[in-house]
């Protein structure tokens, strides 16, 4: 049985780089798994927030994130200010 993987992406995937990447990445995990990107809608906010005005965008972005995630689902959070890890 094949594994299903979703990526919650917040925001629009614009660059053509970026969708070729993820196109390249689908064809060669696709006899492994099937991939799918799922994309939530970024929250509208001005440049300059406070931090209570960034907590609620980013809990309004949360709340997107998880009205797509299965109660089933194995999940696995990653974040830009995560650490990286090496293979």
């Amino acid at each position: 049985m094949a594994v299903n993987i979703e990526i919650i992406a917040v925001g629009k995937i614009k660059e053509s780089y970026l969708k070729n990447g993820i196109k390249e990445y689908q064809k060669r995990l696709s006899p492994y798994c099937k991939l799918q990107i799922l994309e939530v809608a970024e929250e509208k906010a001005p440049e300059n927030l406070s931090e209570k005005e960034m907590a609620q965008v980013l809990e309004r972005e949360g709340n997107r994130i998880l009205g797509k995630i299965n109660p089933t689902s194995f999940v696995i959070p990653l974040c830009i200010e995560g650490q990286a890890l090496s293979s």
